[in-house]
């Protein structure tokens, strides 16, 4: 467009939002479509509340079965440590006897051999 041609069109400029008339049927499409969003936000955050509680009662239940996995374990290597110084014990025991019997075979060579 030239210049004169603008000059010819005469746009009637339009101010401030506030400044432009709205109906009321348009309010209240506006208002219904926000409380509609609004409503829908809420029912969004309803059901990620009952997500995050459903995943934190799962994790608690992991946990309980982890500490009482633990615990078993706990328990077997309790058991086994008893076992393991009564086998230390009697192999304490064997080996002495075993001295002792050397030590004996060792006169009892002496005195024959001797």
């Amino acid at each position: 467009m030239r210049k004169t041609q603008k000059k010819n069109l005469k746009l009637k400029r339009i101010g401030r939002a506030s400044e432009v008339p709205a109906s009321q049927g348009q309010l209240e499409a506006v208002r219904s479509e926000l409380k509609s969003d609004i409503m829908s936000v809420g029912l969004k955050m309803d059901s990620l509340d009952a997500r995050m509680t459903s995943v934190r009662d799962e994790l608690k239940a992991d946990i309980a079965r982890l500490e009482s996995s633990v615990q078993r374990v706990i328990a077997l290597v309790e058991e086994q440590t008893a076992r393991n110084n009564w086998v230390i014990d009697a192999y304490k025991i064997v080996v002495d006897v075993q001295e002792d019997l050397r030590t004996r075979t060792g006169r009892l060579e002496t005195k024959v051999f001797g």
